[in-house]
């Protein structure tokens, strides 16, 4: 079972909260804390099969439907909020208006997570250099994207290629 964000069940959530004042990387030579990732081990397996990624909101707008399928098509690059509104005839005001009603965040702060939840599965997928996955979500600048990574997943992309500690063995 490799890293992800899997469905527990009440007695995995309570673990999970014992857990919470634990500060770095747990090794087999913690021996106190190490049972507790050895149970994690055994039992998520037997409750979750399957990860969950993380999703965004779906708007219902066909016009905002329209625009998400143009973003997913076009992930690889960059695209501006005005390259959107010229090809829907519309003012980016009016756009960032019907995006803030429909799925209540901007259209730059949804944008930014579709981007980074998508570099989230291919990281975790392992087959890409982080460079790669930068230019595959539409960022030509590593910094940025690294950057932009952490700030919304709260580590930086290396870290989940090297976060191999306690979920293998």
């Amino acid at each position: 079972m490799g890293a992800g964000i899997y469905p527990i069940n009440k007695l995995l959530w309570h673990m999970l909260s014992y857990t919470r004042k634990w500060y770095g990387d747990i090794h087999e030579a913690d021996e106190k804390r190490f049972p507790v990732v050895t149970a994690f081990k055994i039992l998520l397996p037997q409750i979750s099969n399957s990860p969950l990624l993380p999703t965004l909101p779906r708007p219902n707008d066909p016009r905002l439907q329209r625009i998400l399928f143009h973003l997913k098509d076009n992930l690889n690059r960059n695209v501006s909020l005005t390259e959107i509104t010229s090809h829907l005839w519309m003012s980016e005001r009016w756009l960032q208006r019907l995006f803030k009603s429909d799925v209540n965040m901007t259209f730059i702060h949804y944008y930014t997570l579709l981007r980074m939840f998508k570099a989230l599965e291919y990281v975790l997928e392992k087959k890409h250099t982080i460079g790669e996955i930068a230019l595959m979500v539409g960022y030509s600048s590593l910094p940025t994207f690294s950057n932009t990574f952490l700030k919304i997943l709260g580590k930086r992309p290396s870290e989940y290629l090297r976060g191999t500690g306690i979920y293998e063995k």
